[in-house]
């Protein structure tokens, strides 16, 4: 069932890199802003909602400890 699911919806690493590279390389204008298919986009209401907010400091938290475990302080430099 992943198979036919990644077929129909992944894209190739060179396609997913597209908004990856157009956002290194676009200018102040797509600082700090969310950016989907080489372009500026709205996030999705997820994202902005208070459940939205909730997730992504739980990820962040999850991720500043699992830095802190392989590398001691390195979270500090943030």
């Amino acid at each position: 069932m992943l198979t036919v699911a990644k077929a129909l919806i992944a894209r190739s690493t060179e396609v997913g890199s597209r908004t990856l590279v157009h956002s290194a390389a676009a200018g102040p204008e797509s600082h700090g802003h969310y950016m989907s298919e080489c372009k500026v986009k709205e996030p999705s209401k997820f994202v902005r909602s208070k459940e939205g907010a909730v997730t992504q400091q739980r990820v962040h938290d999850e991720l500043m400890e699992i830095l802190e475990n392989i590398q001691p302080g390195i979270t500090s430099n943030i």
